[in-house]
């Protein structure tokens, strides 16, 4: 049993001792930082190049003045909803406006009408009468369409709305006559407004005459429902928050299509 023992041990010191040998054979150096720093690079290439590859394209923000000048039609179609009452913002209840049975509920709960109307928005006088007010020349036909009663408007823009929808390509020169009052002269004075790129400025710098308590509504909202499902101009919006004529871009994504 002893002896089994020293045998043991004689073969642990032995195996040991080998193990405890200084090496003799080649020896190389080994550069961790420098290794650690192509580890980096191939790793940040790889990165690029798989962003270039799979990432989202960067496609330039719409502006009013661009959609104005790219898709005149589906510009004059939503000015013209603005003023009949009978866009999406319109039409939202709470926060912008009390539209009967607009709000969402859960179940019988009414959770958006609960703050009540905290934003009132005008999408006529907001949208279009307002930015037209603006101008250093407004339309003559404003004045007629102030001068009209609530219902006088309505029709006139509701007429407007239902001859754009059955024109050829929805062209507003390709109406048909009929008894659209001032709102084709105010259509288009707002599209000329838009391509000259002060439209932009005026709705979301807040330059147009407003109640007091009542901030300016933006131009997200009169986007949020214009560009129909085949634009011919990017989906993406742009936001402008700098003074007026001198809009900086914040892209943000806005509106029930999107």
């Amino acid at each position: 049993m002893k002896a089994g023992r020293e045998r043991s041990s004689t073969s642990w010191r032995k195996a040991d001792d080998l193990a405890g040998r200084p090496w003799t054979g080649r020896v190389r150096e080994y550069d961790l930082l420098k290794e650690l720093t192509i580890g980096i690079v191939v790793v940040g290439l790889l990165v690029l190049g798989l962003s270039a590859v799979f990432g989202s394209p960067d496609e330039p923000s719409v502006s009013l003045k661009t959609w104005a000048s790219a898709a005149p039609a589906d510009f004059v179609a939503t000015a013209a909803k603005e003023l009949a009452g009978t866009s999406d913002t319109a039409g939202y209840g709470p926060p912008y406006n009390a539209t009967p049975d607009a709000s969402q509920k859960i179940g019988p709960v009414d959770l958006q009408s609960l703050a009540g109307v905290r934003l009132p928005v005008d999408t006529a006088n907001d949208f279009v009468v307002g930015p037209l007010e603006a101008l250093p020349s407004p339309p003559a036909a404003l004045a007629e369409w102030k001068a009209a009663t609530d219902q006088q408007r309505s029709d006139w823009a509701a007429a407007y709305s239902d001859a754009l929808a059955a024109a050829p390509d929805n062209d507003p020169t390709k109406v048909a006559a009929g008894a659209y009052g001032p709102v084709p002269g105010l259509t288009g004075s707002l599209l000329e407004m838009a391509r000259s790129g002060a439209l932009d400025g005026v709705l979301q710098g807040g330059c147009t005459q407003r109640s007091p308590g009542r901030s300016a509504p933006g131009r997200r909202k009169f986007l949020q429902h214009g560009l129909h499902p085949q634009p011919p101009v990017p989906r993406r919006r742009q936001l402008f928050s700098g003074p007026c004529g001198k809009p900086t871009s914040l892209r943000r994504p806005m509106g029930r299509d999107e």
